[in-house]
């Protein structure tokens, strides 16, 4: 008998624009942890039947992936298990690829999306083929009253709430001369007060179950950023919200950290590119985008019980390589 996902969407598809397949795949080299979730259910017969979760592979608890292109398997410890993540701004990029590394650690997921419904409900099948157990709902993350509604369905299907990844993010053009007011008011409402109300709704669950919140910065906020001005404020923001609320939360037994990831292969940073005019968009001369997956996997780092002792913290990715410092002005006559 095949178990019903529990459904939890707040509100129907208001026009995003359906895929049938994510498309973060046609970038070389890209690391697909829901092949962890599938190899993990097979390894003990688990799966979607009856619901259950399923026992742990053999070989020290892990559950298994490959690379494309059949390089050496990839593990992900299960200390999640019995846990519960939500990731917002799931359907697709570094938030996709957080929830499915989350699932692929035991963990059951919240897929959290704003209009591309279509995207989060492949996400929730990936996680729910693994052997995890998935909700799907829909919010604004700019909207507080949206963001109860969502944690509330959270709660009422899982009855907890461990782990918190604020990944939503939006960008639009903005540079001066020119810039839209009310674009520059949407950058900042999902990239910086996004995260808080969201934190600000699910502390108490966070609270009750000693958990963990990850925000996904961006590590061109500390320098030029082609993402823009109000962009890289926002998220600079949120590196100050993080060390801050690290010290307000830390008596509660909530930690909070910030991962700042570099130009990733996503459609934001496809974007970022083409706003940038240059296929280098902030990086070095030999430094390669990163892939989402990579990403994720500092998230779930950061979600590990061996990391207790880390909070108010800042890691900016970036292969090795520093940001590049802005460019001199021209020589005047």
């Amino acid at each position: 008998m095949t178990a019903a996902r529990p459904r939890g969407a707040l509100r129907t598809n208001r026009g995003g624009t359906e895929r049938g397949r994510d498309d973060l795949l046609a970038w070389p080299g890209f690391f697909d942890p829901a092949g962890a979730l599938r190899e993990g259910a097979a390894a003990k017969g688990g799966g979607r039947d009856g619901g259950a979760r399923p026992a742990a592979p053999e070989g020290g608890g892990a559950a298994r992936a490959r690379r494309r292109g059949g390089e050496e398997p990839v593990t992900a410890e299960r200390f999640l298990d019995g846990k519960t993540a939500l990731v917002t701004g799931a359907s697709r990029g570094i938030g996709r690829a957080t929830a499915l590394a989350l699932a692929a650690r035991g963990a059951d997921v919240c897929v959290h999306c704003h209009e591309r419904r279509g995207l989060a409900e492949e996400v929730a099948e990936a996680i729910e083929e693994g052997g995890r157990r998935s909700l799907v709902v829909a919010a604004d993350v700019a909207d507080p009253g949206e963001v109860a509604e969502a944690v509330g369905a959270v709660e009422r299907t899982f009855g907890r709430l461990d782990v918190l990844v604020n990944n939503a993010g939006f960008v639009a053009a903005h540079r001066l001369p020119g810039a839209r007011v009310d674009v520059v008011h949407r950058i900042i409402d999902v990239n910086l007060k996004g995260p808080f109300h969201c934190i600000a709704a699910a502390l108490p669950l966070l609270r009750a179950a000693r958990g963990v919140i990850v925000n996904v910065g961006a590590r061109g906020s500390r320098a030029l950023s082609a993402g823009g001005p109000a962009y890289a404020a926002a998220k600079a923001g949120l590196v100050a919200m993080t060390r801050n609320l690290a010290h307000d939360l830390g008596p509660l037994g909530v930690r909070i950290n910030t991962i700042a990831p570099p130009l990733t292969r996503t459609d934001m940073g496809r974007w970022a590119v083409g706003e940038a005019g240059s296929p280098r968009a902030g990086l070095e001369d030999g430094q390669r985008a990163a892939d989402p997956a990579e990403v994720a996997e500092a998230i779930a780092l950061f979600c590990s019980p061996g990391m207790a002792y880390l909070s108010g913290e800042t890691l900016y990715l970036g292969g090795g390589f520093e940001e590049r410092p802005p460019a001199p002005p021209p020589p005047s006559d």
